[in-house]
């Protein structure tokens, strides 16, 4: 939820981060039914790949700034240390260790991850509109919707609070002045988007690692609770008789209203939903917990035919309408290429390619040296060896990546970040 000093009090509106979690919990129990009733491994997991998968625990010197890169990669490591709890869970007698209680550990255990996955989701949701609105030049705080007096501004003491507030969910409010030369649709529409599009990018962050390192198939709860923040938040919107202008939905139908583009809340429904079931990882992470349940083996394996990735799909809010992502990938031994293209199918018009290559020394747990790019309207390079990795990123704000992840407008359009990363792997 976003709140500006032109805005009325969000906390007229009721608890929309909570109602996200009921609705999300619901889906998620949905699709856990069909998890369960999955037989068998999926004939096109990549079954040559390690049989483990990485757990790593970093320091970024991102974690000093505010963007989005360095804690979509805390959150991947967080959800990759509650992983833990599920092996904590395989050792207990008759729940564990047998088929039927891993069953009915994966159908209801959303009921325990929910806690745990909700303070990280409202976290990076409110954190996309900090970074969005300092990006302007904006100042910002974060604070539970209940409790607006509580206020932080950094996203780190935000996540530990959510630990107590995350059932209220969370709110962004900004004041100040914007840099000279912010384009007026960037200022007006990107801040109500940004919170649900740094969701659909964790769970595009879940996606890469999976196919890059292999994953676990508890991701699937972040993961789908990433796929469908707008669906759940149109749930929300569509439970409320008047929503206040905190409403992100909201804020954003009425943005797209303004450009004149025809897009409905259903619209939006129906492009999460896409983005679930036709993005390759979501059946990865089915297969997985079908192998979990009936052989012990939760690792989810990335899907390939042959060389080629099988694809997987985003849906994105952009200042020119409803956009889809798709990205796949070859991998050729030691190397992959990554290949995506992004385009908004409904409201106005804008595309663009991504290219890139990735060399690692081996697959998964052994690749202690790997080298990768990606170029594209904005790019990606990035170096590493053993525990320590360098990176460097170039955004081009009026790209559609750029408007949601630019460092800032100050001086322009472009904007960039060299960051270094130390990794512990366990």
């Amino acid at each position: 939820m976003v709140f500006d000093n032109q805005q009325e009090d969000p906390r007229s509106w009721k608890r929309e981060q909570a109602w996200k979690a009921r609705r999300n919990a619901g889906h998620i129990l949905g699709w856990i039914v069909m998890f369960c009733l999955a037989a068998g491994p999926m004939a096109w997991a990549n079954d040559s790949q390690e049989d483990e998968f990485i757990r790593s625990a970093s320091l970024d010197s991102g974690y000093m700034e505010i963007a989005n890169r360095p804690m979509l990669h805390f959150g991947m490591e967080y959800h990759q240390a509650l992983t833990l709890a599920d092996e904590a869970v395989e050792k207990i007698p008759l729940l564990g260790t047998t088929s039927t209680g891993r069953l009915l550990w994966v159908a209801f255990g959303f009921s325990i991850w929910q806690p745990l996955n909700a303070p990280y989701q409202v976290s990076i949701h409110e954190w996309g509109h900090a970074t969005r609105v300092h990006a302007m030049g904006y100042s910002f705080t974060l604070a539970p919707l209940n409790h607006p007096t509580e206020t932080y501004d950094g996203f780190f003491p935000y996540f530990l609070a959510m630990f107590s507030h995350a059932n209220e969910g969370g709110v962004t409010s900004w004041t100040g002045t914007p840099y000279p030369g912010v384009p007026a649709d960037i200022l007006n529409g990107t801040p109500g988007m940004a919170g649900m599009n740094n969701q659909m990018a964790m769970s595009e962050y879940i996606e890469d690692t999976i196919y890059h390192v292999n994953g676990h198939y508890t991701y699937l709860y972040p993961y789908i609770y990433g796929k469908l923040s707008a669906y759940s938040y149109v749930q929300a919107t569509r439970g409320e008789l008047n929503p206040s202008p905190g409403n992100d939905v909201v804020n954003v139908m009425n943005f797209w209203q303004t450009k004149g583009y025809a897009i409905s809340m259903g619209d939006l429904e129906t492009a999460n939903l896409r983005a679930v079931f036709l993005s390759g990882t979501f059946w990865s992470l089915m297969n997985a917990g079908s192998g979990h349940i009936n052989w012990l083996d939760p690792v989810a394996r990335p899907l390939e035919w042959g060389p080629v990735r099988i694809p997987d799909l985003e849906a994105y809010l952009t200042t020119r309408g409803l956009s889809h992502k798709i990205k796949t990938g070859l991998r050729f031994g030691n190397w992959s290429f990554p290949i995506a293209y992004e385009q908004v199918y409904l409201g106005g018009y804008g595309e663009e390619y991504t290219l890139g290559a990735r060399w690692a020394n081996a697959f998964g747990l052994e690749d202690t040296t790997l080298a990768h790019t990606r170029i594209g309207t904005n790019a990606e390079t990035l170096i590493r060896w053993r525990f320590v990795t360098l990176g460097y990123n170039l955004y081009d704000g009026m790209s559609l990546h750029g408007e949601r992840n630019a460092i800032s407008w100050q001086r322009g359009r472009w904007s960039d970040e060299i960051w270094a990363r130390v990794s512990y792997r366990y």
